[in-house]
């Protein structure tokens, strides 16, 4: 005769179906100077649902969309890392007519918070400096990515020694290895945009949601999206994610 089997929901715990998608999504956008990156996340303004946006310019790459999206972009230039703070914090402690927020750059930010530092120590960086620096953007990154907001924040990228593997491994750039540990794994999606051809020879640009030997990216959505875009905007990144949370509704 066999036995019940044994029911978890007897000690307390929650037991329940995994999480559907929605259409809130946070994504850590990354890639060289000049690809690109400013122009992608403000294409969000053309995304019904994700404007109006306030874009935090620690690093102002605005000019690549002056003018196109004013009625539906406000930017602020922090001038402090406790500017920052404060904006943040104002937000997800308000309703605000914002949908999106943009941090431009990430890595921007976490230097206001080492000079800050510098000049209140007289010049001396230290290990406290670094943790720091790296527990300021984490915060920050968490904090976006849990808020009511979506979320796309901006970096550039760095080439890494992979230790396991070996090879040299394209990642977002921060500043400090603790930062690089830990904050890409805060976002649904890590995307990393780069210049190219298509077959013809014409330029293209690339937008990379799935890791490859070399280059660092992946997507808690890996099983809605596809493996990249070919000259991406915020729209086509989006269509997929608002088509499969339509099904769960």
């Amino acid at each position: 005769m066999a036995s019940n089997p044994f029911d978890l929901s007897s000690l307390g715990v929650n037991l329940a179906k995994p999480t559907p998608p929605t259409t809130k999504h946070s994504m850590l956008l990354y890639g060289r100077m000049r690809t690109g990156k400013s122009t992608l996340a403000a294409s969000a303004a053309e995304v019904d649902g994700m404007w109006p946006i306030l874009w935090i310019a620690a690093e102002d790459g605005t000019t690549s969309f002056a003018g196109k999206y004013d009625d539906r972009i406000d930017v602020v230039k922090p001038g402090s890392w406790s500017d920052i703070q404060n904006v943040v914090e104002t937000l997800v402690d308000n309703e605000t007519k914002y949908k999106t927020v943009v941090v431009d750059t990430l890595v921007e930010s976490q230097e206001f918070i080492r000079k800050e530092y510098l000049a209140a120590s007289g010049g001396k960086g230290d290990y406290a400096m670094w943790d720091k620096v790296a527990e300021g953007v984490i915060w920050l990154s968490k904090t976006l990515h849990n808020s009511q907001y979506n979320f796309i924040g901006i970096t550039h990228h760095e080439k890494t020694k992979d230790d396991v593997a070996g090879n040299v491994l394209i990642s977002p750039l921060f500043q400090g290895k603790k930062a690089l540990a830990n904050v890409p794994k805060v976002y649904d999606t890590i995307a990393y945009l780069a210049k190219g051809e298509d077959d013809e020879g014409e330029p293209v640009r690339k937008l990379v949601l799935t890791a490859l030997d070399n280059v660092d990216a992946g997507s808690r959505l890996e099983h809605i999206l596809p493996p990249g875009f070919i000259n991406p905007t915020m729209s086509k990144f989006m269509e997929p994610i608002f088509q499969e949370a339509a099904k769960n509704e």
